[in-house]
């Protein structure tokens, strides 16, 4: 990787780091320009504003979304074993930080082209949820099965972060799957 190339790809790796924490919104020239030791104009040059560095940084989440969630899970057999490692995969990823949910709490602050490329990655998402779900249990419940992926996902998150409740795993994961096996 050329330097320039290698460049972006720390200023990304970090900003990325720096909005599990701050969201998008919160970004700042300034303090990235700290955390990697380089001039602010250094990050200019390579991002000309910061809505072009939201857009990599959604990118780049959604890279690693990719690899550490939805390639995983879709190489597994069958759509029910598929549907239910994305689900606990997906935990692992709301208990690392989940920049998506610091992002959903900014949508109003954010330049539209950053809120619509956010928009269009979870419409994929709940797209994804819903195609496994209709395969699972029917097209008649996957609306529910999605929204209930989604809620006990949030669930789960807010137990770790606020109350390190170090059971909710467990739980929220058998209340999945006995939403699967619900007729």
């Amino acid at each position: 990787m050329e330097k320039g190339a290698s460049t972006r790809a720390a200023i990304v790796g970090e900003a990325l780091r720096q909005t599990t924490r701050t969201g998008l919104e919160g970004l700042s020239f300034g303090n990235l320009a700290d955390a990697l030791e380089l001039s602010k104009s250094g990050l200019f040059a390579h991002f000309k504003a910061k809505e072009s560095l939201q857009l990599a940084v959604l990118d780049a989440a959604n890279q690693q979304f990719q690899a550490r969630v939805l390639k995983p899970a879709l190489a597994r057999p069958g759509p029910r074993e598929q549907l239910l490692t994305l689900f606990t995969r997906y935990l692992d990823w709301m208990r690392d930080g989940c920049v998506y949910s610091m992002v959903a709490q900014e949508m109003d602050a954010l330049p539209e082209p950053v809120r619509a490329a956010f928009r269009d990655g979870q419409r994929q998402w709940r797209r994804t949820i819903g195609k496994l779900a209709a395969d699972v249990v029917g097209p008649q419940r996957s609306a529910e099965v999605e929204l209930q992926f989604v809620g006990l996902a949030l669930a789960f998150q807010q137990a770790v972060k606020v109350f390190q409740d170090t059971g909710a795993r467990r739980r929220v994961v058998a209340a999945f799957e006995r939403t699967l096996e619900t007729t």
